[in-house]
Order: C-alpha cells, then structure tokens, then sequence
C-alpha cells in the first residue's frame, strides 16, 4: 500500500494536490521495538481451553463454560425448539441463576424476544452491558444485543445465544467492505493506455492513478480518458464499474463522454439478448 501511494506522488501532476504518504516504520513500532517497549511487564493470554500451571506460569479459570446448544432439538422435526429453549430458561431461573437472551442486532432480538413471548417466556427486562445484567435479580431473565457466536455460563449467569437456537442468525452481517490497500492493488493491476469499460459511460482508456482534492481533502481516482479529451476521475472505491476491453484494444473506438452512443448499444444488445431468449424458450 505504502510503495504504489509512493509511486502515486513520484508519478503525480505537477498541479495536482501534493500528497506524502508516511513510511510504515514511522507509524508502528517493529517486533523488536514492542518487546523492547513492554520492558518487565507481565503478559496475559487468553485461551478456551482448561490449561495447567506450568512453571511460573499461573492459570486463572474464569469459571465460565459453553451454554448449551439446541442443535439436537433444531433437527428433529417432532420437536418445537422455542418450547425447548422456554423450558431452559425456566429451568435455569428457578436455580434462581440470572439468564440473558443474546441476539446479534437489535431487530433480531426484537424479533427473537417476540418469538419466545409467543412461547410464553415473560418477564424480560432490556439490558444494555454486563453491569445491567448482573444487577438482574437471582432467576430473573433478560434481553441484550450481544454478537456472541455462542451462549456461555457461569456459576450464576447463563448467556443464551441467538445462534445456539437458530443454528444461524435471523439477519446476515452485511458484507464486509473492502479495505482500501484493496482498491489500490486492484487499480495497479491496470496498466497506463488499457482500454476499459465503464458500465455508465462506455469505452475509456486508463491513464493513471492520481490523487484530486475533492471536499477539501486528497483522493485516489482512476483517470480515464474518453472521446474528444473528455476526461473522467473514478474514485478507486468504485472500481467494480469498469472491466477491461475484451478484444483487440487496437481496434477500440473511444465513447464521448456523456454521450448517447454507448445507452444505444447497450440498449440494442439488451434487445438482442431478450429476443434470442424468447427463441430458446
């Protein structure tokens, strides 16, 4: 990331936004430099496995163990899960131990709270952090959004998980975005005189990279160039919108900028692919 930013700015016009991006060793502190740092002090690993006291390494057990999961009753079809996961709960409060029901987002545990309401569990008080939630009364029960994979206990809390009763979530994590060192690589998979796509604006030839002031602040573009030296800076987040030209690039005749020659094609193809559809069926 650090060296195509470097050769960005070596490459950059000489009107263009100066920008010097910083060496990584002037940001983070190496190996070395860390274990030099932390000196004489203690370091403290975590682990979900019982592990025994070796040497002058001492082991302290947090008490806390897998919740159960309902991975039996979710698969046989003669079995309601929720009156499962209802009775547990119940179980679980008259051992007058504090239990919280835990769902990833607060529309899935809306969601999930209604369900088990349905079910005929009651008396569930919103809680929003461990504090709340261990000033719950012995065998009283709560609600909190907690993005847990899976449900734990203690001697006198049992967390139960929205996945140990679904076996998945009701709302998928959307889709993480990509970094932008990601953007960048893909960017520098181009070379300068390519021609490419652009879903919108048709046929290109990629210049570069550059940087441009946008909002009073430096950001990286692709610079396209179009028909009639009309040009075009595609911020490098949006890359997904350009492919490169699948024939011969010498032979490529560039669009216009803002024209209306490319909607045309892309118009008649679409006819063309709904005809030849209608004759295959």
């Amino acid at each position: 990331h650090y060296e195509a930013r470097r050769k960005q700015a070596d490459g950059a016009l000489k009107d263009a936004v100066p920008y010097k991006p910083v060496a990584p060793d002037l940001l983070y502190l190496s190996p070395e430099n860390l274990r030099a740092s932390l000196g004489p002090r203690e370091d403290i690993d975590f682990t979900v496995f019982d592990a025994p006291d070796v040497g002058s390494k001492k082991v302290f057990h947090a008490g806390a163990r897998h919740g159960r999961s309902f991975a039996e009753e979710r698969a046989d079809p003669n079995i309601n899960v929720f009156d499962v996961v209802v009775k547990h709960i119940a179980d679980e409060r008259a051992a007058r131990r504090r239990v919280v029901v835990a769902g990833w987002t607060e529309g899935s545990l809306d969601r999930l709270g209604q369900i088990l309401a349905e079910h005929h569990l009651g008396n569930l008080k919103p809680v929003a952090t461990l504090a709340e939630a261990e000033k719950l009364e012995p065998g009283q029960a709560g609600l909190a959004v907690l993005p847990l994979e899976f449900g734990f206990e203690t001697e006198r809390l049992v967390v139960v998980a929205e996945q140990d009763i679904l076996g998945d979530r009701l709302i998928r994590r959307s889709k993480r975005k990509k970094r932008a060192s990601d953007f960048i690589a893909e960017a520098s998979s181009l070379s300068s005189g390519d021609i490419v796509v652009h879903t919108d604006h048709g046929i290109g030839r990629f210049i570069g990279l550059r940087t441009i002031e946008a909002v009073g602040a430096p950001h990286d573009c692709l610079e396209i160039h179009y028909a009639g030296d009309d040009r075009l800076f595609l911020p490098v987040e949006n890359i997904e919108l350009l492919s490169r030209y699948g024939s011969d690039s010498a032979e490529a005749t560039l669009d216009k900028l803002g024209g209306g020659a490319w909607q045309s094609r892309k118009a008649r193809l679409k006819r063309r692919l709904l005809d030849m559809a209608g004759q295959v069926i």
